[in-house]
């Protein structure tokens, strides 16, 4: 049995999770740097809180694999703010390591943005966030009044300030850029939602009123014309054959639909009906007039052979179509073909009504 708060791996939570792990490799490497810098200017106390860090870093790995992700950003806040607090302490403001203090922020909502998107809560990011600053402004006044413990020569330091003052601008722009990049993809994401149906893939009702109301505005529809199709007894498939079988049937109908109407805008109108605009003039496909298009998707469901569970079922639509005329609505050019649709049911089904 799964655990009720078990995480889902969808596509979204391994991109969080990924963006998680390169955080702390990041993390890691300039930790690395920073190791290789203080062997190198012997400077003992900051060497010790490197070897430290690294192996935090390196058990951070196991916060992140566990889900631990609230105890990773903590952890994450204190190494930083500890670890630069000691480096400006040891060698004063002139190599840059209190700019990190920033980079703690970024770090703050950086976890905790990709936190949520693996399900878990908010951290305190504000409250983090204020410490960090707080801890920045104590540090820079320390070292204000206070000699630093080691003094190197200004060449080192120059050097120092230069790689700390890209890496944060490095880490701030990677920060930065991912959260940009996300909430794009994320934004793609529910714009495609709010536009188009889940089960078939194409565009929904809302999206071609839009498209009609685009067309009504830039060519007033002059030429253009409608079709609502519907599935011929659907909830028939749906009570012998199940929804799965009928919801099968909607995404090979929406295929057929789509496959032999190039070019034009079709959409799932509601439950069984789908609804086609086209206009009038030779079409990707050749035909010349919407009768043409039109009888070949009829034909093309009609012929069809749909097999569920090896099961074979054969299907028809019907058709209604209506050509817009001039100072009509789109609800008035809507409920003509609409009426034509019902004209079709009530006559035997399976056929095209213009």
């Amino acid at each position: 049995m799964k655990m009720k708060n078990e995480i889902k791996y969808t596509a979204n939570s391994k991109m969080a999770l990924m963006a998680l792990y390169t955080l702390n490799i990041m993390l890691m490497v300039v930790h690395g740097l920073f190791l290789a810098f203080f062997i190198f200017t012997c400077v003992q106390t900051m060497l010790t809180v490197n070897i430290f860090s690294v192996l935090i870093y390196a058990f951070s790995f196991q916060l992140l694999k566990k889900r631990y992700l609230s105890v990773y950003t903590v952890v994450i806040f204190f190494e930083i703010s500890v670890h630069m607090f000691l480096a400006v302490l040891c060698l004063g403001v002139d190599y840059g390591f209190q700019l990190y203090f920033f980079v703690c922020v970024s770090v703050i909502f950086y976890t905790d943005y990709f936190a949520v998107k693996l399900g878990h809560r908010h951290v305190h990011g504000v409250g983090l966030s204020a410490a960090s600053a707080l801890l920045y402004f104590v540090t820079i006044i320390y070292a204000r009044y206070h000699e630093p413990l080691y003094v190197l020569n200004d060449g080192t330091a120059f050097g120092m300030m230069a790689l700390n003052s890209l890496l944060v601008i490095t880490f701030s722009a990677v920060f930065l850029g991912a959260l940009a990049r996300t909430a794009s993809k994320t934004e793609a994401k529910l714009e495609l939602q709010a536009t188009h149906d889940m089960l078939t893939g194409m565009a929904n009702r809302n999206y071609l009123i839009g498209q009609l109301n685009v067309f009504y505005e830039t060519e007033h529809l002059k030429g253009y014309w409608l079709a609502i199709m519907d599935i011929d007894s659907f909830k028939a498939i749906n009570d012998v054959y199940g929804h799965n079988c009928g919801d099968y049937v909607l995404k090979t109908v929406a295929e057929l639909i789509q496959k032999n109407s190039p070019g034009m805008t079709s959409c799932r109108w509601g439950g069984e009906e789908f609804l086609l605009v086209g206009r009038e003039g030779t079409t990707e496909s050749g035909e010349k007039s919407s009768h043409e298009v039109l009888e070949r998707i009829r034909r093309a469901v009609e012929e069809y052979d749909f097999e569920y569970e090896g099961k074979k079922i054969k299907l028809t639509i019907t058709i209604g179509m209506a050509s817009h005329m001039e100072e009509q609505t789109i609800d008035e050019w809507i409920n003509i073909a609409d009426t034509k649709l019902y004209t079709g049911k009530n006559s035997g089904k399976n056929r095209l009504i213009v």
